[in-house]
């Protein structure tokens, strides 16, 4: 949980990556949650117009590349996001088959194993 906490924390959600101190600057190449919600809001900010209406002043039309800016995102790296993501995903797959295979024990034969008293028969001489 601390490590979905710090991922969270770094993946521009609660910070921006432009505020963040560089000797933890790096952590944010680790957060999936990074390179996922680039990827979103380049695909819903790209070429969209919002109005910003403030109460009292006249409304002003905001394009949301400004948006992307001011979060430090660019659409030009959504390939670079899909592909970091893959590698993550293939990484930790790639982690929890070897941890799991070093927990489970190596097979054995059912017919050096007694069901009845579920130990390991030894063969009669």
């Amino acid at each position: 949980t601390v490590v979905l906490l710090i991922m969270l924390l770094f993946g521009g959600f609660l910070l921006n990556s432009q505020t963040m101190p560089s000797s933890v600057g790096w952590l944010k190449q680790l957060s999936i949650f990074s390179y996922a919600f680039e990827i979103l809001m380049t695909n819903e900010l790209k070429g969209l117009i919002l109005k910003f209406d403030a109460p009292g002043y006249p409304a002003v039309p905001v394009y949301g590349e400004v948006y992307l800016k001011t979060l430090g995102m660019d659409y030009e790296n959504r390939y670079y996001d899909v592909v970091a993501l893959s590698l993550i995903a293939v990484s930790l797959q790639v982690l929890a088959y070897l941890f799991l295979s070093l927990q489970v024990p190596l097979h054995q034969d059912m017919d050096d194993y007694d069901e009845v008293n579920r130990v390991e028969r030894k063969e009669e001489v």
